[in-house]
This record gives structure tokens, sequence and C-alpha cells, in this order.
């Protein structure tokens, strides 16, 4: 049976391990052949004032600052960085990395022609 990328997606945020990298997939095109793949490093859950149950928001940070720098919480304003916060819906989406490994594999890979 042929199988569809979003069948390895993440089944929500239950299983996510902070420190762990989880990966985005979107598409450069209309017609989703050619992916785009992010990676984000999970640090955490309901993390900044405001955060809570009613609105509960899961953080990912560039794997570069988060390396090299450590968690966001602890950098100053002058360090760079990239980091955002989101629902559970969108964490729905991710992909670990044995998820995208699959993933990748129901995509055919198109010529771009020009």
């Amino acid at each position: 049976m042929a199988r569809h990328i979003s069948d390895f997606m993440l089944n929500g945020p239950q299983n996510l391990r902070e420190g762990e990298s989880y990966f985005r997939v979107t598409y450069c095109d209309t017609r989703s052949e050619i992916p785009l793949i992010e990676t984000w490093i999970y640090v955490g859950k309901d993390l900044l004032e405001g955060d809570g149950p009613r609105a509960a928001k899961w953080y990912f940070q560039d794997p570069d600052s988060y390396i090299n720098q450590g968690h966001f919480l602890q950098l100053s304003k002058e360090q760079e960085h990239r980091f955002f916060a989101t629902d559970a819906e969108v964490v729905e989406t991710f992909f670990n990395f044995s998820g995208l490994r699959n993933a990748l594999a129901c995509l055919e890979p198109k010529n771009v022609k020009r």
C-alpha cells in the first residue's frame, strides 16, 4: 500500500524530548514536489510568561545557536538566535528523524525546468 508523507508526522507533542532535533517540511512549489526541510531543536513547553494550559506553547530553537550558545532563555539580546513557539496542531506536522527518513522515501525527485 502506498504511503503518504503525512503518515510519518508526529502524532502530537506528547513524545517531544528536550534537546532533540525535529524537522519541519514545507514546499517551494505549489504541487508539493520540492521539499524544504528546516531543522529545529525542541527546548520546552510554556517557557515565557503568559503561556499556560489554555494557550499551551511548545518552543523550538535554531540548531546553530542552541549548540553553540545554549538555550535561548539564557542568551542576551545581543546574541543571535532564532526560536518560535507554536501550538499542538502545528507540532503534529513535524517529523522526528526516522519519520523524516520514511516521509522523504515517499517523494519522487522532480527535475526543475525553467
